[in-house]
């Protein structure tokens, strides 16, 4: 999805870099699900309607209004449940902006949010921001004060349910640019999966050497090409495996594996179990 504007928000000497992408506002019919992953945190704000976010082999099922909080580098699947379902949505990075307590407390809390985070509260409608991205101008003081006071209500009701704790280790400096690019190298690389897709493929597509690429990925998401494809592969196959789709040697080459044994290796190293086993378990837990 392409991006519309970065924003700095400060709060205290927090200073939140947030990306806007095409669709801020947007609804049912705007959205095709995938299952993908972002280099940075992503929120979703549901003002009316119901939405359902797939992980793992985990789908939780939630009704505005409310607020989704998704970690970094955590693969999920969003899908809305009803034509009327209003929500907007937006990502954000962590970085220090001068001296102050408010950068260490809201670095500790993300530390802490290790899987989709739900938030039932009460929070300001963006009936404006739709009125104003309609009109084609840019994005200005009245989203980016509605992002500041979006924040501000996550980060109060978050601070009550992880307390903080002594011996806050500072967080690094975030580079919004930089992740950015692998946010569009790893779309890119969601959207191919399936196919035969190599580290020279990403290097040509985004005019890179194959060195800068991989230097990226492990600075960004601390990992591989190569690791992180083949994470995303087995992932898919757990929907999948999970909808009762196809026999395993087809899920194996739906997913983009050569061969059914490269398939079973990575599938079992990641998830301790052997792709016939979690097709058990899963199996018998329907029951």
């Amino acid at each position: 999805m392409a991006i519309l504007d970065t924003m700095k928000v400060n709060i205290g000497n927090a200073c939140f870099e947030v990306l806007i992408r095409m669709g801020f506002y947007n609804t049912l019919s705007s959205l095709s699900p995938r299952l993908h992953c972002h280099p940075t945190y992503e929120v979703y704000c549901i003002e009316r309607g119901t939405m359902t976010v797939t992980f793992e082999d985990t789908v939780k099922r939630i009704t505005g209004p409310a607020i989704v909080l998704i970690p970094p580098k955590f693969y999920h699947k969003i899908e809305f449940m009803s034509q009327d379902t209003i929500k907007y949505s937006f990502e954000f990075s962590l970085s220090m902006s001068g001296n102050g307590n408010s950068f260490h407390k809201y670095s500790q809390i993300l530390g802490k949010i290790t899987a989709p985070e739900i938030i039932i509260i009460q929070f300001p409608t963006v009936e404006y921001v739709r009125r104003y991205e309609k009109s084609n101008e840019e994005l200005g003081f009245m989203v980016y004060s509605h992002v500041g006071q979006i924040l501000i209500r996550v980060f109060n009701t978050l601070s009550v349910k992880y307390p903080e704790t002594k011996n806050i280790t500072p967080g690094k400096k975030s580079s919004l640019h930089k992740e950015i690019i692998v946010q569009e190298i790893i779309d890119y690389m969601e959207q191919n999966a399936q196919s035969n897709l190599t580290l020279s493929d990403i290097a040509e597509k985004f005019n890179f050497s194959e060195r800068q690429i991989e230097r990226l990925l492990k600075d960004i998401m601390h990992e591989s090409f190569f690791s992180l494809l083949n994470k995303y592969r087995i992932r898919m196959a757990l929907i999948m495996i999970s909808n009762d789709e196809d026999s395993l040697t087809k899920i194996a080459e739906k997913c983009g594996f050569s061969n059914y044994v490269t398939f079973w290796n990575h599938f079992t190293k990641l998830n301790g179990m052997t792709p016939s086993e979690y097709q058990k378990r899963h199996n018998k837990s329907k029951i």
